[in-house]
C-alpha cells in the first residue's frame, strides 16, 4: 500500500534537514501546562540535546519528531 506524504515530508525524507528547532514545535500554551511526571514541577526548554528538563530534579525528557517523551525511563538527569 502506498500512502503519498505531504510536500514538506517528502523534502524531510529527500535528505534535507527541517529548517526549525524541535523544541519551538511545543506550542507555548502547551509547555506552560506540562509538569514533570516525577515532581510535577514546571519544565524549561533545552536546545542541545533537544528536550525538556525539570526544574526540580533535572530530569531532561526528550523530544522527538516534536512530542515530548515524558517518560521516566526515556529521561536523563543532568547536574544542577
Amino acid at each position: 500500500m502506498n500512502i503519498p506524504f505531504p510536500d514538506c515530508v517528502e523534502l524531510s525524507l529527500a535528505g534535507q534537514a527541517p529548517a526549525y528547532n524541535v523544541t519551538t514545535m511545543i506550542p507555548e500554551d502547551l509547555f506552560e501546562l506540562m509538569a514533570c511526571p516525577v515532581c510535577i514541577q514546571p519544565l524549561v526548554r533545552k536546545d542541545n540535546p533537544e528536550g525538556v528538563q525539570c526544574t526540580q530534579c533535572h530530569r531532561v525528557y526528550p523530544v522527538r519528531d516534536g512530542l515530548a517523551v515524558m517518560l521516566v525511563d526515556q529521561a536523563t538527569i543532568e547536574p544542577s
